[in-house]
Order: structure tokens, then C-alpha cells, then sequence
């Protein structure tokens, strides 16, 4: 008798996939759960093709068979292909180790699709109402049998869903595999249904799937290059955690450090405004130039960490350039001043005053470039030059440079000026001070802000470092002549910014120091201040005076200050809701204002508090009918 399929292509297959499944138990491991999932899967396909060729050879001698010999075995064949697509639903989900975790199988939705499944044929094999053989041992559909043979293509489309909503959870070639399992097992069907009804070719095409996944997906060399990503990130994940310690680490040494050096730049800049005795004076400006260059080691060290984290923050804000030309005159002129160097000073009088971009950073960045030139300058002079190029109405280019006539640098190390660390001429430049960090920090700026930097030396002959920023026009009055007031920037007297006799403050500090410090650097604003030393101090005096401005330390212990401020405005009817919260802080770390904000402070000071900065923190929250005219 004539077989009613061609069996040829399946017989084929399992031939072949025999021989396959005998090299991968000698030649692959399968120590994981994915991998023993690949494994019964395999096994799978090779018991739905021999179930699928045993079936077609029965119903051809239908005849001599007993039906229920075609009935049971034909169940079998539906439930092995079901347990297939289950199966490779489960592989497919234990792709992703970190996320699934290799416990794909135990999906309840999916057991219970199958438990229905094989309960429908288990009834079917008295009922016939999906299928059955006559008498005559022909295979005849029932009422719902197209509901048996759409069923496993559930898990199929549960595969898609799942590659389409969490692709990025696998590799690029995982998704190509997988997509390529699906399509190819995908055609044997359609192609046996449309054009080819006696040939059997749905678990050929499965066959040719599985096969595809095994050399993509479970060979010993992928294996291998998986456990060697994985060591790789978990490497990286140890990393980022050893990063974390180390910035927690160094936010605790700021803090540290920066609280007993705004104790000493605070009360020095008291002797600085009111001594009379030139001595004295002198040793507080030398003062001051030693807490600045701590201060700036400290400043190096945190912004090498900000820059090894990728954590460099660029805030644009409005400012004003001769404020800032000034500030860094200024800070640079005591060090010169000690080692009896010329500071001159240029600049462009058409500039705009009034621009826009990170005032902070641009001042890091001349005070860096500045400060470098004195380090390395012995005698002579260093000449600070400020330009423009104008863009638009809107925005120029500001040209910074600083030229000085020290020893100047190497042609072969000039490639290497701005890495981490670096030094040259290390035995003859031991005596300076510095972290090395400097111009690596610097550069590093300028490429956040869209600028360029470089250098021009010639040994012996001193070196040119300039910058190129776009800053943003805020109005166009010029800066004027700025060398004429730069004269007597090293003579200039303190005077206050404002005057606010009936404006009343508070400010909360677990240093007494600190409290002292403030007080007397606001002593001729003739504010009224109230000090607390403690968070529950903070909020008795709150519940019962009112206040302007508060300024509130974060570090304190018991109640630090952003418990404080949230049980201060938890204070039912309190007469300081609405009162602005200035956090005070030694955290100078990246990302504190924004910390800071979202605790629902207003603003932060960043310790140490020079005079100047205080003032002008108080003035911009202070109202202005508090202000009073000198």
C-alpha cells in the first residue's frame, strides 16, 4: 500500500537531529537551567518527528490498524508539539540570566494553557470532537479542531510579545536567533497547508529552527564569551560600587576638612576688614593666600572625582564679567605678590559686562590657568588678557589667555600637558605645590562648555595658555576700562552690600565657630540674627519668631537639616512657611543642589562662606522692604 504523506523530509530530519543530539551530549555541557532547557527542547523536536512520520505511516494503513492505535498516537504528536512551543517559550525567557533568573518554566499562565491543552485530547480520545478515526481508519476533523492546531502557535506569538516589549533585556544576536526560530518554524506549516498537503513539513521546519538556535546560541565558544560579559559587569558593577565608596569617601573628607577652614577664612577675613596694623594685615593676607591654596587642593581633588565619574555639571547663569575678572585678580595677586611677580591685566573695553553661562566654571578656569602661571613663573610677569570674537547680537566667543616668562615647556611634553597627574621635570619642580590635577580639569571644563583650549611654550622663553568659550549676551554695555579700576584692586576696603536693621534671620550650625563666624561677617548689615546649635532649637525659635531668611546646616547630628526643614514645614499655622531656607553646607560633592532643591530648600551656600557670597545670598531672598538706604 502507498503511503498517503511523503515522509522523506522528515525522515531526514530525524536522522539528522539523532546525530546531533549524540555530538551535543558528548561535546556541550549543560550545567545551567538554560541550557538543560535547550537540551529538552531538542529532545522535543526529535520525539515530534518521529511521532509526526510513526502517525503518517498509520493512518496509511489505516485498514489494518485499529483506530484507537491512530487516535492515541496522533494525541501524542499534538501534545509533543504543544511541549514544544512551551518549551521554547521558557528557552526563550532564560535567555536573559540577570533578569529571569532561569525560572522562565515556571510561569503559571503558560502551565495552565498546557494542562488545558493536553485535558481537550485526553477527552477528545472518547469524545472525537476535535478528531477521530473511522472505521475504515481514516483520519476525520471534529467541530473544533482548528482550536488544537492554533493553540501552540499561543506560545509562538507569546515569544514575539516578549522579544518586541523587553528586546533590550537580550543581545543582538540572541534576537536575531530567536526571530529566526519562529520564522523558519513558522513556514513548514504554512507551506504543507497552502501548497504541499501530502508532504509532511512542520516539524522539518522545526528541525532546521533548532538547529540554527543550537550553533548561534548554545555552543561551548558562546558559552564562554557569555560567562566572560558577565565577569566583565560584574567587574564594572564592582567598580561603580568602589566609585560610590570613594565619592562617599571623599564628600566625608570635604566636609571635614572644609568645616575648620571656614572657621579660619571667616575669622581671617574679620582681621582683614578690621585691623589697621599693617603686620597684622600682612599675616592675614598670607593667611588667606594658604587657606585659598588648601581650599583649591581640596577643589581638585573632588573635581577629578566628578570628572572620573563623568558627573561635571555646567550651570548657566547670569553674571557679570568684571565681578569675575576681579575675583580672580584679586585671589592671584597675594600669590604673585609673594614672589614679587607683575600681574597685568587687559581687556577688550567694548565687551559686554552682562553675560551668561557657568560663572563657577569660568572662574575655576582662569583661577587654574592663573594660578599655574605663579607656580611656574620664578621672576617677570604674568599677563591675564580678556577678548571677543561676536557672533551675533546674542552671543560671542570670550577669548581668555594667560602668557607668563617662566621656563616654559618642552615641545616633546607638550602632547601630555593636560593628562591626570602629570608633572615634568619632576626633581627640579618638587618645592610646588599642587595636585597635578589642574589643567586636566581645566581642559575638561572648556570641552563641556563647547570651548577649546591650548598652549604655546617655548622653553625658556615662558608659555601662552589660551581658552575660547561661547557665552550668551545678556545686554550690551560694554565693560569699559577695566585696567584704570584694576589699580587698586589689591587697596580695596570691605564695604557692605546692603543695610537691613529690621530684617530678622536665623542660622543653625552644631559649630559654635560657625555661628560666630557669620555673625560677625554680618555684623555691618546690622541684620538681627538668632543662632541656634541644634535642629530642635531651630524649630521652637521658628514656632515662635519670624524670620526673613533662615540659614540651616545639613550635617548636624541627631536632626540633620533636611529633617529639620520637612518638620518645619510640617508645623501646623507656622508663621515661617513661606520663609526662605538657605542650606548651609561643607558637601561640595556634584549633584548637592540639586539634592538640595529637591528637599525643598531654596538655595545652598557651600562652606567655606566668604563674606561677599553670604551677603549676596541674603540680598537676593532678603525683601526688599527691609532694605534700608545708607
Amino acid at each position: 500500500m502507498q503511503l498517503l504523506y511523503n515522509i522523506d523530509f522528515e525522515i531526514s530530519a530525524a536522522l539528522f537531529l539523532a546525530f546531533l543530539a549524540l555530538y551535543v551530549r558528548q561535546q556541550f555541557e549543560f550545567t545551567i537551567q538554560k541550557n538543560r532547557l535547550f537540551l529538552r527542547l531538542l529532545l522535543l523536536v526529535i520525539g515530534a518527528n518521529l511521532a509526526d512520520v510513526i502517525t503518517a505511516v498509520t493512518i496509511s494503513y489505516g485498514s489494518v490498524i485499529p483506530p484507537w492505535v491512530n487516535m492515541i498516537l496522533n494525541t501524542l504528536y499534538c501534545i509533543l508539539n504543544m511541549s514544544l512551543g512551551f518549551c521554547f517559550l521558557a528557552y526563550t525567557r532564560s535567555l536573559d540570566r540577570t533578569r529571569f533568573n532561569n525560572e522562565a518554566s515556571n510561569n503559571i499562565v503558560e502551565w495552565i494553557i498546557l494542562i488545558i491543552y493536553i485535558g481537550l485530547l485526553t477527552i477528545n480520545l472518547s469524545t472525537g470532537f476535535v478528531f477521530e478515526f473511522n472505521e475504515q481508519g481514516q483520519y476525520v476533523h471534529g467541530p473544533v479542531y482548528i482550536l488544537i492546531f492554533a493553540m501552540p502557535y499561543v506560545f509562538f506569538f507569546s515569544v514575539a510579545v516578549l522579544m518586541f516589549r523587553s528586546a533590550r533585556h537580550f543581545s543582538r544576536r540572541q534576537r536575531i536567533s530567536i526571530i529566526l526560530y519562529v520564522v523558519v518554524g513558522a513556514v513548514g506549516p504554512i507551506l504543507q497547508l497552502l501548497w504541499f498537503p501530502d508532504v509532511l513539513l512542520s516539524v522539518f521546519s522545526i528541525s532546521l529552527a533548532i538547529t540554527i538556535v543550537l550553533f548561534a546560541l548554545e555552543t561551548p565558544e558562546y558559552h564562554r564569551l557569555l560567562d566572560t560579559m558577565e565577569e566583565l559587569q560584574e567587574a564594572n558593577k564592582r567598580a561603580e560600587s568602589a566609585n560610590e565608596a570613594k565619592s562617599r569617601y571623599l564628600a566625608n573628607i570635604s566636609h571635614e576638612i572644609r568645616t575648620p577652614i571656614n572657621a579660619v577664612l571667616g575669622m581671617d577675613e574679620m582681621i582683614l576688614r578690621e585691623s589697621t596694623e599693617e603686620n597684622v594685615l600682612t599675616y592675614a593676607k598670607r593667611i588667606q593666600s594658604a587657606g585659598d591654596t588648601m581650599l583649591s587642593l581640596i577643589n581638585d581633588i573632588l573635581d577629578f572625582s566628578k570628572m572620573e565619574a563623568g558627573k561635571f555639571e555646567i550651570i548657566p547663569v547670569e553674571y557679570k564679567l568684571r565681578d569675575v575678572m576681579e575675583e580672580c585678580h584679586q585671589m592671584v595677586s597675594l600669590r604673585a605678590k609673594e614672589k614679587n611677580l607683575d600681574v597685568r591685566v587687559f581687556c577688550d573695553p567694548s565687551i559686554p559686562n552682562a553675560l551668561k553661562g557657568d560663572e563657577v566654571r569660568i572662574k575655576e578656569i582662569i583661577n587654574n590657568l592663573l594660578t599655574n602661571a605663579v607656580k611656574y613663573t620664578k621672576v617677570g610677569t604674568i599677563t591675564f588678557r580678556v577678548k571677543m570674537e561676536l557672533k551675533n547680537e546674542k552671543e560671542l566667543m570670550l577669548l581668555l589667555s594667560v602668557e607668563d616668562t617662566g621656563k616654559g615647556i618642552a615641545k616633546e611634553n607638550i602632547p601630555s600637558l593636560f593628562s591626570s597627574f602629570e608633572r615634568f621635570d619632576k626633581e627640579e619642580n618638587r618645592h610646588i605645590e599642587g595636585t597635578g590635577l589642574g589643567l586636566a580639569i581645566t581642559k575638561q571644563l572648556v570641552e563641556l562648555m563647547d570651548g577649546e583650549i591650548g598652549v604655546f611654550s617655548e622653553l625658556g622663553k615662558g608659555s601662552l595658555f589660551y581658552v575660547r568659550i561661547p557665552q550668551e549676551i545678556v545686554a550690551p554695555d560694554p565693560i569699559g576700562d577695566y585696567e584704570e579700576k584694576v589699580k587698586g584692586v589689591s587697596k580695596t576696603v570691605y564695604h557692605q552690600s546692603f543695610v537691613a536693621p529690621k530684617a530678622r534671620i536665623l542660622v543653625v550650625d552644631d559649630v559654635s565657630i560657625n555661628l560666630e563666624v557669620i555673625r560677625n561677617l554680618l555684623k555691618k548689615t546690622k541684620l538681627r540674627i538668632d543662632t541656634a546649635d541644634c535642629g530642635e532649637e531651630c524649630i521652637n525659635l521658628c514656632e515662635t519668631n519670624q524670620y526673613q531668611v533662615i540659614l540651616l546646616d545639613h550635617m548636624m547630628p541627631g536632626m540633620d537639616g533636611v529633617e529639620t526643614l520637612q518638620r518645619l514645614k510640617d508645623l501646623p499655622e507656622c508663621i515661617n512657611a513661606n520663609t526662605p531656607v538657605i542650606a548651609l553646607t561643607a558637601n561640595a560633592i556634584s549633584g548637592v543642589r540639586e539634592q538640595y532643591l529637591e528637599a525643598g530648600f531654596n538655595d545652598y551656600l557651600s562652606k567655606p562662606v566668604t563674606g561677599a557670597d553670604l551677603e549676596k545670598m541674603i540680598q537676593k531672598y532678603l525683601p526688599k522692604e527691609f532694605l534700608e538706604e545708607e
